[in-house]
């Protein structure tokens, strides 16, 4: 009786196309599969022959590599509109293959340029440049003006004082890297001095049983006579730590 003998898939393969021997979702293939959505074994090279495995690939989800090109996942136009750094990182182009920000407008959307002040594209990423720092809410509430490799960040007490820390809390001098209240000169440009009589500097306000907490207090008569509380409604004594009547 005559035996058929069963062939291995790859050598069927073999014979039947002039790709060479070709195996799906091959075991020498899980880590590229998992990676890069190359799960097919061809010719002892593991390429991606599947739009699915890019899909599910870790590259798709970090870098927008979603669609089957040729032999390898690259990120398409279509991905990238729709791929979460696009909203997040301005990543809403194609550079290399990959997800990337390409012009101002990706840039302009994000987070990144309205707090941070990183509205310009560079190399695929958004970067601070230019005005981009005066512009952003760093600058506005914490005086994050300066230009400083391609990142904002404060430099001078005139970068605190364009701070919203300052008008309202005094941190308005530039020492040790960030903006500090160091002394009433911080205090009388606060809205508390000129509303409240808040002007006179104190290293602790006690309001910390843990360190101490540097603050603008009511100092003297003088401070209440000069506030808006005395002008608008008569509160021109010092009561109990506070401009009263």
């Amino acid at each position: 009786m005559l035996r058929l003998r069963v062939l291995p898939y790859c050598i069927v393969t073999l014979f039947l196309s002039v790709l060479g021997c070709e195996e799906r979702h091959a075991e020498q293939c899980r880590q590229e599969c998992t990676l890069k959505g190359s799960c097919t074994s061809r010719d002892g090279h593991c390429v991606a022959t599947d739009e699915p495995d890019c899909r599910r690939s870790e590259e798709c989800q970090n870098f927008g590599r979603c669609s089957l090109m040729g032999k390898v996942c690259m990120a398409a136009a279509s991905d990238c509109v729709q791929f979460s750094g696009c909203k997040i990182e301005g990543f809403c182009g194609v550079l290399a293959g990959r997800c990337a920000a390409t012009t101002a407008e990706h840039c302009k959307e994000t987070d990144g340029c309205r707090k941070d002040g990183r509205c310009s594209p560079k190399d695929g990423r958004c970067i601070a440049s230019g005005s981009d720092c005066a512009k952003s809410e760093g600058c506005r509430k914490v005086g994050r003006c300066s230009l400083e490799n391609e990142t904002c960040v404060v430099k001078s007490s005139e970068d605190c004082a364009r701070g919203e820390m300052c008008r309202l809390q005094g941190f308005c001098s530039f020492a040790s890297g960030r903006c500090n209240l160091t002394s009433r000169n911080d205090c009388e440009k606060t809205e508390g001095c000129s509303e409240q009589g808040l002007c006179r500097y104190v290293e602790d306000t006690q309001k910390s049983g843990s360190s101490k907490t540097p603050g603008c207090v009511v100092g003297s008569l003088e401070d209440c006579k000069k506030s808006a509380r005395c002008r608008g409604s008569s509160r021109c004594r010092i009561v109990e730590g506070q401009c009263s009547r």
